[in-house]
This record gives C-alpha cells, sequence and structure tokens, in this order.
C-alpha cells in the first residue's frame, strides 16, 4: 500500500512525535524514545532505519500488523490497559493485544494481563473455586460462558505466546463439555470466526478427560461405595436399628444422585469432576426442599466433617494431576501463582521434568492409563462397576476476590517483571 493512501490516526498522532508508524491503511505519529523504552524489538528495529522515506517530515517504520492491534498496542504503552476487559466481548481486543505485547516484547504490560487471566484460569485449586463461584448464579446455575472466553480461545492463545500455564485449567474446562462439542469448536458471536482446536490439542483434550473421568469412578468405589460411618458418628449408639444407619443410608443415596448426576444437569455442570466431588459433600447439608422433609442424605457432623477432609485431599490430587493428564510441561504447577503474589514476579518457567510423589491417604489408588474409556456424562456406571478391579493399578500421578471477568480490570502500574519469549 503506498504512503500516500493512508490515513492518519485520529488519536494516537502527537505533533511533537519524531517517528511514523505505518500498518494497514493507518499511520501514527508517536515518540521513538517511547518505543524504544517499552520494546526492544522496536528499539533495534529503528536503530537499523537507513535511507527510509518519510511522511510529515518524519522516518516511516512499517509494521506487518493490522492498524487495529498496532492501535490497541500503542493505548497500552501510553496509557496503560485500564481499557481491558476479561470479559468475551473483551477477548478478541485482550488476545490481539497480547500477541503484540509478546512479538514486541513488552514484558511489563505482558506480565499485567497474563496475571488478570490467572484469575479466570488459574494454577490453584482455591484460585479454580472463586472463578467458579463468580459465574454461578444464586440459583445455583453455571453459565461461564456468557462472561468468559471460551477455552478454545484460551488453549490456541496460549500455544500462540508460549505461556503454558493457561493450558491446564482451560483443557479441563473444555472436557466439561461433549467430545463432539470440542472437536466442532464453536462461532465467535464477536467476530464471527469459527475457532476449533488443532489436532493434537483435541487428542489431548480427550485423553486427559478419560483420565479425569476414571479418577471419579475410582473417588466413588474408594470413598463411597460401601462408606461406614465415622467412628464419632453421633447416631451409632442410637437404640432403633434405622436411626443407627442414618449415615451409611445417607452415604448410599449420594452415591446414587453422583451416578445419576440429577444436581450436575440441573446446574449446568455435567462432567464436572471437580463439581461433582465436592457436591456430594454439600449433600449432606442441604435440605431437601421438595418435599420439606428432612434430606435423606444428610449426615451427622463428625461423619460430614470426615467426608469433608476426604473431599478435599480427593480435589487436591485431581487438580495436581492435570498438567500430567493433558501433557503439559509446567513445574511447578499448584504452588506457582502463590510464588507470583509473594513477589509481583510473572515468569514463564523453565521447562523441566517433575515427579509427583505425593498421594494422599484417603485416596491412594487410581486406575491405570489406557484401561477404560469410561466417561463421566456417558459411561459413569460402567467405570463405577469396574473401577474397584481396575483400582489395583496404580498411576502417577491469597484469596482472590470473586469479581466478575467483565468487572476486572488491567492494572496500569508499570513492573518492572520479565518473562522467557520463544
Amino acid at each position: 500500500m503506498a504512503m500516500h493512501m493512508a490515513s492518519k490516526h485520529t488519536d494516537l498522532c502527537f505533533n511533537d512525535g519524531n517517528i511514523v508508524l505505518l500498518a494497514g491503511m493507518s499511520y501514527f505519529l508517536v515518540h521513538q524514545g517511547l518505543l524504544a523504552r517499552h520494546s526492544e524489538v522496536l528499539d533495534e528495529l529503528m536503530r537499523s532505519m537507513d535511507n527510509i522515506p518519510t511522511l510529515e517530515d518524519r522516518p516511516v517504520l512499517t509494521l506487518p500488523d493490522s492498524s487495529t492491534d498496532v492501535a490497541h498496542f500503542l493505548k497500552a504503552m501510553y496509557d496503560g490497559i485500564s481499557f481491558l476487559t476479561y470479559n468475551s466481548e473483551g477477548f478478541p481486543t485482550l488476545s490481539g493485544l497480547l500477541r503484540m505485547l509478546t512479538k514486541y516484547k513488552v514484558h511489563h504490560l505482558r506480565n499485567d494481563i497474563l496475571r488478570g487471566l490467572s484469575n479466570y484460569w488459574p494454577t490453584t485449586l482455591a484460585q479454580w473455586d472463586t472463578r467458579e463461584a463468580s459465574v454461578t448464579g444464586q440459583d445455583g446455575t453455571y453459565t461461564p460462558r456468557d462472561s468468559l472466553p471460551h477455552p478454545i480461545e484460551i488453549i490456541n492463545l496460549a500455544r500462540e505466546i508460549d505461556y503454558l500455564l493457561l493450558l491446564p485449567s482451560a483443557m479441563y474446562d473444555l472436557t466439561r463439555s461433549t467430545p463432539s462439542e470440542a472437536a466442532i469448536g464453536f462461532v465467535s458471536p464477536f467476530t464471527g470466526i469459527n475457532v476449533r482446536l488443532e489436532y493434537a490439542d483435541l487428542l489431548t483434550v480427550l485423553k486427559g478427560r478419560e483420565q479425569a473421568s476414571r479418577f471419579f469412578s475410582t473417588f466413588i468405589v474408594n470413598n463411597l461405595e460401601g462408606r461406614q460411618p465415622s467412628q464419632l458418628c453421633l447416631r451409632r449408639k442410637d437404640g432403633h436399628p434405622v436411626n443407627k444407619r442414618t449415615c451409611q443410608i445417607a452415604f448410599e443415596a449420594i452415591t446414587f444422585e453422583l451416578l445419576r448426576d440429577i444436581n450436575g444437569i440441573i446446574s449446568n455442570r455435567t462432567s464436572d469432576p471437580l463439581y461433582a466431588m465436592a457436591e456430594a459433600e454439600q449433600m449432606q447439608i442441604r435440605d431437601d426442599l421438595l418435599n420439606s422433609e428432612v434430606s435423606p442424605m444428610k449426615t451427622c457432623e463428625h461423619c460430614r466433617v470426615e467426608f469433608g477432609a476426604v473431599v478435599d485431599a480427593a480435589k487436591e490430587d485431581f487438580w495436581k494431576k492435570l498438567p500430567k493428564w493433558f501433557d503439559i510441561d509446567v513445574s511447578p504447577w499448584a504452588s506457582f501463582m502463590a510464588s507470583i503474589l509473594d513477589n509481583t514476579v510473572l515468569q514463564h518457567p523453565a521447562t523441566e521434568e517433575t515427579h509427583d510423589e505425593h498421594s494422599s491417604e484417603l485416596h491412594n489408588e487410581q486406575v491405570s492409563e489406557g484401561d477404560s474409556d469410561c466417561d463421566v456424562s456417558d459411561g459413569l456406571t460402567d467405570g463405577y462397576q469396574n473401577a474397584e478391579s481396575d483400582s489395583e493399578e496404580s498411576v502417577e500421578g491469597n484469596k482472590e476476590d470473586s469479581l466478575r471477568p467483565d468487572k476486572f480490570r488491567g492494572n496500569t502500574k508499570n513492573r518492572t517483571t520479565s518473562v522467557v519469549v520463544s
């Protein structure tokens, strides 16, 4: 495109600017010193300019990027990133800017955005629970697609900018869709583009889905099937034989409900092992609102607390295994964001092999890989029936505010942080 056909950007042109950035059908009159301060890549490009054309008596540096992306890029460097939102509507702008910041190595702004994304695609279970609560309505309905970007978008972005820490939680999020939905992808309502996974990532997601399903089946077998009341059960000494078995009957009823996955269907959270395990505990304190009677799944306090410890340990174990299930080499995993919050440093971790030697006393047997195709949504019963024999084989395995993603804004403060950009 000839320079004379480009139009002057209405906002990002300064009378005292000393360089023209030409991108697409627009040009920007900006300051070399500011560009060089923020971006080592642009600094090197400007230093190498020689015998180049001029526009408005300033040297012209032509960039291969779209004028929209360059405008957002310059706006971030001049004004900070407070204009960004982390919801689905704002994702096209955010992702385009993040690609630009990665390409031109503007580390501090890139890190600020990644810090914001990590609130919704986190590395810790506590942050995940906070994120889930932020997209759950008062009636218990779970509607993340109304506010958060689609996990396929996050997975593709993480691959493009080489930031693997976003992948385990995003891939787990996608496993809660049906396999066909994961394969077909989705059409963005904001760009009209059909967004799909790369084939290798699709296979990884489906394999991880199988692992999560087997973990949940084994959880039911090991911790609910035939579960006995606590030694401290308040009903243990009840003289009435039926009352004496109340807690045991409650665990049997909870097992049946998990297998039916009724609560998951009602709340729009099927195929979600983390939710289902937590729900197994919540059933014990929930009243039967339909019949206005005492719920048959209510246990005594001692039995509930003891089972709650089992659920907490299983959820932590599940979360720690996500990178291995999705073949994502991130090290360390669950403790990484804690160090970020302590040190205000966001750096791509070095790639290294990790070995998870931890196993929970309350959940210490997992089925081996490749022996079962059971699925939480459509094959849990089969997995439940086979898990007892399968489980003989083992497999390796800062509290954030519950901010709505459309309200969360980027931090405009420039931090002295670093990342490794490939």
